[in-house]
């Protein structure tokens, strides 16, 4: 799979990992998988994908390369020999399976699902979560809504910045 992201220099990416949930044994397999990529992969966009039903996009940073937040996710998705997390960090995510099943009248399980990585290491924090709101639009644009688990107006995230950079080379501090 290829995806694009607007106007960030039309560079189009390959995702740096593609993680089939049924080749994992226990959910912090994925943790390892993410420890074993070089550079580590701290800032990322992410995909949890059935088919082709995307149940969620979202975006990690400021971690320290393991995949913590994806993992945390799909441990609360049916089908892993050790059960459902007991946390409660990425329990959101049995809303989506829940809204999943009810949609498409099944019960989801963990073989069926797909997660996909794109290392974003080179962009700002408001770059990355305007390519994760143009992921989300464009799945609008094509289904008609947002994936089960994006609820949320990601069009603020789309609004124009100013990079610093630019913003210090018009106007000057004054005391």
């Amino acid at each position: 799979m290829i995806i694009s992201f607007g106007d960030h220099n039309n560079v189009i990416m390959q995702p740096t990992l593609i993680i089939p949930l049924k080749n994992l044994t226990l959910p912090y397999d994925i943790t390892k998988i993410f420890q074993s990529v070089t550079p580590l992969i701290e800032k990322y966009i992410y995909e949890f994908r059935v088919g082709n039903v995307i149940l969620k996009y979202g975006i990690s940073r400021n971690n320290d390369g393991d995949g913590e937040r994806v993992y945390r996710q799909a441990a609360h998705i049916p089908g892993w020999p050790s059960g459902l997390a007991k946390s409660d960090y990425g329990k959101d995510m049995e809303d989506v399976v829940k809204e999943y099943n009810e949609i498409y009248n099944t019960f989801l399980n963990k073989d069926d699902v797909i997660l996909t990585v794109w290392n974003m290491e080179d962009i700002s924090d408001i770059e990355l979560r305007r390519h994760e709101a143009e992921l989300i639009l464009e799945h609008v644009k094509n289904i008609g809504k947002c994936p089960i688990g994006n609820k949320e107006d990601y069009t603020k995230n789309l609004k124009s910045y100013v990079p610093k950079k630019h913003f210090d080379a018009f106007f000057e501090e004054v005391s």
